[in-house]
């Protein structure tokens, strides 16, 4: 699979780049560790939740139009939909919170559980498929 270029960044997502952010978002444990109380991994860059919004809803076509990734981040229509469940998830707790609050806001809203619950299913659904 190709990978998509980031607007403006040179960089270009991967499909293991979205994989790890699936997998980023279905784990409330790192969630809490990483980016609430920033003890990040040794050789880890920084990371916070707007990293992950940002290659779901601003580097990719995801949050538009998940079907239009087949071929580049996604193999088929079950991924494209589990993506686009994450995305309204994630909908969710921004209408909930907004758009400017810490991330350990987002972690302690209600709305939450539904984001790690789909990041989760996205992410088992995935992982396991090369790209």
């Amino acid at each position: 699979m190709e990978a998509m270029a980031v607007p403006g960044s040179g960089g270009r997502v991967t499909r293991s780049d979205l994989v790890d952010c699936l997998r980023r978002l279905a784990d409330g444990e790192y969630q809490r560790r990483v980016w609430v109380e920033r003890r990040y991994p040794p050789g880890a860059p920084p990371d916070n939740l707007d990293r992950a919004i940002d290659l779901l809803m601003i580097h990719t076509s995801l949050a538009d139009d998940p079907g239009a990734t087949m071929g580049w981040l996604l193999f088929d229509e079950t991924e494209a939909r589990l993506v686009a469940d994450v995305i309204s998830a994630i909908d969710d707790v921004l209408d909930a919170v907004g758009t400017e609050s810490p991330d350990e806001d987002y972690l302690l809203a209600p709305e939450w559980a539904a984001v790690l619950a789909a990041a989760r299913t996205a992410y088992v659904a995935m992982a396991g498929r090369s790209g």
